[in-house]
């Protein structure tokens, strides 16, 4: 009866089968109630130690199961996190072809009455300045206009933003004199020279043009050099310290008021040493615009003295041609290459973005009841949002153009457009 017994209490840890084997064997064996005492005597510790053995090797082969069970388990969760990364993948990759590839259609927000915006961050922050008699640097954001401090002075004009908010750009005093600033949280900070900030990067680096050779503030104004002229106006900077713009050449032309003025070129430069970028076959070109991939954009002189938009990459100067008879300006590019400007033809002056290549009046992907004339676009972020300016139901108004795609994922809502 112990062998059953024992069989029973094992039975309740699932080990049941080999111990009431063993228990129907050992019945068999005992044959006289004389034997049983030696037998069982003789076979418990052996019964025991049989029973711990099965019991071990039983529990081993089930931990190896179990780990080989939580190792399947284990591929298939990091299975499925890797179709889970693949697809978020392809998903950002079709976001980002969007992006590249530019969007069909474009909500407009009106940014204010009277307003030129001339930069937005990747935040959705525009900044630029009034017209009027005396214009004013402004910061926009979701709805909000913000007039920025102008230390005493009589006028203002934000320039540039970065994606920290860091605002730059310069005050009219009353001897009119330009005087740099940086905007931040609200607080204005005269840098401390006489001349305009025309950029800054994500790390704090501005650029601009300076009438004086060194600053009041805590900044250090380093000189590039030159293409051989007398000046030099820096553009743009990027997060890599890459310079662009256009300065003064060796030669140059006599007017005809009989003054001698250089020919300018654009340029890329970084560590004292600037690179003339040349033309598009003509006497000058202007560097407006750079990325993160040291790609320039700006406009040129051809040979038929007509002026081309152009992107440089590679050591390479490229026409970005006109839609007809004219000129173009490329004003910015981010950093998935979308590329903005404006366009003239006949006297009428549209915005435009250049689609592989090919310029497309802007005017043509917002909605056509909208009562906007969009002339110029002066900046694009990475996220494909552009900023400019044009005339709604004939006044000057700054807009926000957001891709449909932006708009679709939740992006900026366009608010209602007011004269």
């Amino acid at each position: 009866m112990l062998d059953i017994a024992l069989g029973v209490w094992y039975s309740g840890k699932g080990y049941w089968i080999p111990f009431i084997a063993f228990a129907l064997f050992h019945l068999q064996l005992v044959t006289s109630v004389w034997e049983v005492p030696v037998l069982w005597y003789y076979r418990l510790p052996v019964h025991f130690a049989l029973f711990r053995t099965l019991e071990q090797v039983t529990k081993t082969l089930k931990s190896r199961a179990c780990r080989a069970l939580i190792a399947l388990q284990e591929c298939n969760i990091m299975l499925k996190r890797s179709i889970f990364l693949i697809t978020l993948l392809c998903v950002c990759l079709a976001v980002l072809c969007s992006v590249s590839a530019y969007a069909v259609s474009y909500s407009v927000t009106d940014i204010g009455t009277g307003l030129r915006p001339v930069d937005v961050n990747d935040c959705g922050v525009v900044v630029g300045f009034s017209v009027g008699n005396l214009q004013h640097g402004f910061v926009w954001q979701n709805g909000n206009l913000t007039r920025l401090q102008e230390l005493g002075g009589i006028a203002s004009a934000a320039r540039g933003i970065n994606n920290n908010n860091q605002v730059i750009g310069y005050v009219e005093m009353a001897d009119s004199t330009n005087h740099g600033v940086l905007w931040q949280q609200g607080a204005a900070r005269d840098l401390g020279f006489i001349g305009v900030p025309l950029v800054i990067n994500d790390k704090g680096q501005m650029a601009g043009w300076s009438a004086t050779s060194q600053g009041t503030g805590s900044g250090v104004i380093t000189n590039i050099g030159s293409l051989g002229g007398a000046t030099v106006t820096v553009t743009c900077i990027n997060n890599s310290g890459v310079l662009a713009g256009y300065g003064d050449t060796a030669n140059g032309y006599t007017d005809k008021l009989g003054v001698w003025r250089a020919y300018r070129h654009a340029f890329v430069g970084k560590k004292g040493k600037i690179t003339d970028l040349g033309t598009l076959g003509g006497d000058e070109s202007f560097g407006l615009a750079m990325n993160d991939l040291n790609q320039v954009v700006g406009y040129a002189e051809r040979a038929d003295e007509t002026r081309h938009a152009f992107i440089w990459q590679n050591g390479s100067m490229t026409d970005l041609g006109i839609q007809d008879i004219g000129t173009s300006s490329a004003t910015a590019i981010n950093d998935y290459g979308q590329i903005v400007g404006s366009m003239i033809g006949s006297g009428v002056s549209k915005a435009v973005v250049w689609q592989n290549g090919v310029p497309v009046d802007l005017n043509t992907l917002i909605p056509a009841n909208s009562a906007w004339n969009l002339t110029q676009a002066t900046s694009v972020n990475d996220w494909g949002w552009i900023v400019g300016s044009g005339l709604y139901k004939g006044k000057l108004h700054g807009f926000l153009l957001t891709p449909a795609w932006a708009q679709a994922a939740g992006g900026v809502t366009a608010s209602s457009v007011k004269e």
